[in-house]
């Protein structure tokens, strides 16, 4: 006495992104018996490949067997090939549920969800039954629901049947209304049928487990896609009666009306355990008229009842035992369900699965610096996702050159790597991700360049090269000019002196590091050793954390100098004066140094 149907959903409407829908592990039985409280059957899913070298990527709500350790927000990731199953069961001991748990895969995947047998609600503790239901696409989640409530096949049952909406998204904001028929007086006598209707609100997300009662008709929008699951209740046993009742749980997804079709075919399943068959239809008010059923006109023979918010009837149809098909000439709402004595089954008739707007979320540009190569990976990987479809460097980015690692438009996750033209100059990337669904996001990205540069050594200002000396063999230092032309702080941590021909040999005496704002300049000390009158050439380099920067080429002279400067006397008379003039030989890299007075008396002098 276990059983429930699903409509088996084909291979052209399965996706790679679910989340299912399920119930509770089962309660062995209540306190109250004398039995100790036991969870018995498993909360469970399973997923089945249609394609070799699939890879699943399994997020649980719940602890599963053989993977009881997972922390909360691990994945479980598993290779399937076509036809291969992942069956996840949720552990027993507690009312650990799998609703919830959000499933990804490379390539096309069926997935199933349900109870291995259950009560509903649990702590009836027996007339349990199985649920299974095929879980629907994410990408055929709509924003609304319509739930009927099934028909009543005994009244003496205390517990109410149940309907869950789960959301995708934090912060999804449900409006949930019902409605009612009521008897009031008509004042004249007599009494008339009025509707009363009932709203109340909800902001739900992922994690939330939001039930409602659907005794009554209800009506469910949200302003993001849910998934809407609706459960039959057990009946429990009658005292001194042996003989169970009528009825059992059972569980079926409940489509969008954007879902809706206009022509189902379906089964009233013919067992000899199922006593009694109905449907549920829900039809755009005005079109009822047009339903038919096994080629015969039953719109006009039916109570039909008012959904909540107007625009939609809905009504509940016996039917016989066997395959039937209905159609009408407006798109409606088939449930299809059966009871026998603790038993029962539930399916929705048909849906179009149509692909609906899931994806309300824009792709993610992460980033890694790696000095002077930046790594990122841009991903549209939630499992309402519809993965990236390109990613490029817009208009405006600067000395930057973008490579992007080959993908194909859905793909999860894209990696990318960036890096300067001008290692020398500042750059910036705006880089632009685009999903499946249209939905973009941009990066600002700024890259500061290596941006300090020698700008004159001993007040010389440095191209390529220049020249210094050094004179009888001594050492001589040079006052070194840095300037941070770039838009961004820069840190030096070494300056080095580079021999190049193996001639030269020196120390910076400035301590490091060397911190330059943008825009500034400061100046070090630099010292080379004397050489014998030879020449010897050597490289001022500077290095960030990142880089090396090539400095100037410096060639050292070493002049030979053994004779002072020659003076000349240019006498005139006593009122003005005379003018000694000191003079060194032509040559490059000779020259006066300094003039000094060691004396004077009775006169002035002046240094022109």
């Amino acid at each position: 006495m276990s059983a429930d149907a699903f409509i088996a959903l084909p291979d052209d409407v399965l996706s790679r992104s679910y989340i299912i829908a399920g119930w509770e592990n089962g309660l062995l039985d209540v306190p109250s018996s004398g039995f100790p409280r036991e969870y018995d059957r498993h909360s469970e899913f399973a997923v089945i490949a249609t394609e070799d070298g699939t890879v699943l990527r399994i997020e649980p709500t719940t602890p599963l067997v053989g993977f009881s350790t997972l922390v909360k927000g691990e994945t479980i990731e598993v290779g399937l090939d076509r036809g291969d199953v992942f069956f996840g069961q949720a552990v027993l001991g507690a009312a650990n549920d799998v609703s919830g748990t959000r499933i990804r895969a490379t390539k096309p995947i069926a997935v199933f969800s349900g109870n291995q047998r259950t009560a509903i609600p649990t702590d009836v503790g027996n007339y349990r039954d199985h649920l299974v239901e095929q879980m629907p696409p994410i990408e055929a989640w709509g924003t609304e629901a319509l739930l009927a409530p099934h028909a009543t096949v005994d009244p003496r049952v205390p517990y109410e049947a149940l309907a869950r909406v789960q959301a995708a998204f934090e912060g999804t904001e449900l409006q949930i209304t019902t409605c009612r028929t009521v008897i009031v007086d008509d004042g004249n006598g007599g009494f008339q049928e009025s509707i009363v209707e009932t709203t109340r609100r909800a902001t739900i997300g992922p994690e939330d487990r939001f039930l409602i009662s659907p005794l009554e008709p209800t009506r469910i929008v949200a302003d993001r896609p849910i998934l809407v699951t609706q459960y039959e209740h057990s009946v429990g046993g009658i005292p001194n009666n042996p003989d169970p009742r009528v009825g059992d749980p059972f569980m079926m997804v409940v489509p969008s009306p954007e879902q809706f079709g206009t022509t189902y075919p379906f089964q009233s399943i013919d067992q000899q355990d199922m006593l009694a068959h109905y449907i549920n239809v829900i039809i755009e008010e005005g079109a009822e008229s047009s339903l038919v059923l096994d080629g015969a006109s039953i719109g006009g023979s039916q109570r039909w009842e008012k959904m909540p918010g107007g625009g939609y009837l809905f009504a509940q149809i016996r039917v016989p035992p066997g395959a039937h098909r209905i159609e009408a000439d407006a798109p409606f709402g088939l449930a299809a369900y059966g009871f026998g004595h603790a038993i029962s089954y539930g399916y929705v008739g048909g849906s179009f699965f149509r692909d609906l707007p899931v994806d309300f979320l824009r792709p993610t540009i992460d980033l890694d610096d790696e000095c002077a190569l930046l790594r990122g990976v841009a991903s549209d990987a939630d499992v309402t996702d519809s993965g990236i479809d390109s990613l490029y460097a817009m208009q405006g980015s600067i000395n930057v050159l973008l490579d992007v690692a080959d993908f194909s438009s859905g793909d999860e996750s894209v990696d990318w790597t960036a890096e300067l033209v001008d290692p020398y100059q500042d750059g910036l990337l705006l880089l632009k991700a685009i999903d499946k669904a249209g939905r973009s996001s941009e990066r600002r990205i700024e890259i500061p360049g290596f941006t300090v540069g020698v700008v004159s050594l001993d007040g010389l200002e440095t191209g390529d090269r220049v020249d210094v000396a050094t004179y009888n063999g001594r050492d001589s230092c040079y006052s070194v000019t840095l300037h941070n032309y770039g838009a961004y702080r820069q840190e030096l941590e070494r300056i080095d002196l580079i021999s190049i021909d193996g001639g030269a040999d020196g120390a910076v005496e400035t301590p490091m590091p060397v911190v330059l704002e943008p825009g500034d300049s400061t100046e070090i000390r630099v010292c080379v050793s004397g050489g014998n009158g030879e020449e010897a050439a050597f490289r001022l380099d500077l290095g960030s954390s990142c880089l090396v920067r090539p400095g100037p080429n410096v060639v050292r002279f070493d002049i030979i100098d053994t004779t002072g400067p020659q003076i000349a006397t240019d006498a005139g008379d006593c009122s003005d004066g005379f003018v000694l003039r000191f003079t060194e030989e032509n040559r490059r890299f000779f020259g006066v140094e300094s003039v000094t007075v060691d004396a004077i008396d009775n006169a002035e002098w002046v240094l022109v």
